[in-house]
């Protein structure tokens, strides 16, 4: 008599469950087609996530949305992407057909674009090596431009001084030239003053 009383309230506890169970997921397919989404339903009736998507792709199926979830199966998360990628096709103002054929001949570009790339890199390491290595020669040619302004100064500085002192020299003759011409009317007083007198007068 106690095994059938016991046996009873296993039944009965089970079936509890299975009601729980198809209550949880009846409760779920509604908040579905209420445009709700896997997290808001898991927050709403306190399940976990796989559970939630589990619910979900059951009501994908029911609502004769199988191939939509055949995609989710084959890519999963990355479903989130499908609109966002479909917006762009729109916005190019194409269509699946030719957005399909784009996608094919750039993979069969792919190959050809990656080598070009290598090349236009390659390309511009050398041609930044180039700058640097012409940068030093530029470098190397400014210094030498200042030190030769600095030289080039330095010379008209002494250039100026040497024709200053020429100056000097020229008016020291042509003042000792008129001191001559007065002594020349005695000849004692200008035979003195000449022997003075240097050379190159």
């Amino acid at each position: 008599m106690g095994i059938t009383t016991q046996e009873g309230n296993n039944d009965r506890a089970e079936n509890l469950q299975t009601q729980k169970k198809t209550s949880t997921s009846t409760q779920a397919y509604r908040l579905f087609s209420e445009g709700k989404t896997p997290l808001e339903v898991a927050i709403e009736l306190n399940i976990k996530e796989p559970e939630a998507t589990r619910y979900c792709r059951e009501y994908l199926k029911l609502s004769q949305m199988h191939s939509l979830n055949i995609v989710y199966e084959e890519i999963g998360g990355d479903i989130i992407h499908i609109p966002k990628i479909h917006r762009k096709i729109r916005a190019a103002g194409m269509g699946v057909d030719q957005a399909i054929n784009l996608i094919k001949n750039a993979s069969n570009d792919l190959t050809a674009l990656e080598q070009k790339y290598q090349e236009l890199k390659k390309d511009v390491n050398f041609l930044e090596s180039q700058k640097f290595k012409k940068s030093g020669i530029l470098q190397k040619l400014e210094d030498q431009v200042a030190d030769s302004r600095k030289t080039l100064g330095w010379l008209e500085m002494s250039c100026q001084e040497e024709e200053s002192n020429l100056h000097q020299l020229v008016n020291e003759k042509i003042r000792l030239k008129r001191l001559g011409e007065q002594f020349k009317d005695n000849d004692k007083e200008y035979l003195k003053y000449q022997d003075m007198l240097p050379a190159w007068i």
